[in-house]
């Protein structure tokens, strides 16, 4: 397992650590997530399939309109 430290704007939160998923594709909390099973369900997304549950998520941009800050703070 590789350990990177990232560095993000003040505003995002406190300091956390934990293990990540991170892929270059986009994410939409609506459309890519089951919010039940706490899995990425949308077959084409390239971590389909993979829970999020205690996990920290770094993707290139989130899709979604002003309820994505709400939704990311989902657990099933």
């Amino acid at each position: 397992m590789q350990t990177i430290e990232l560095q993000c704007h003040v505003g995002v939160g406190p300091e956390v650590s934990g293990e990540a998923l991170v892929t270059d594709d986009n994410f939409s909390a609506r459309y890519d997530l089951d919010r039940i099973k706490g899995i990425f369900s949308r077959p084409q997304h390239k971590l389909a399939g993979q829970s999020y549950v205690d996990r920290i998520m770094v993707f290139n941009t989130a899709k979604g309109g002003v309820t994505l800050s709400g939704e990311l703070m989902l657990r099933p």
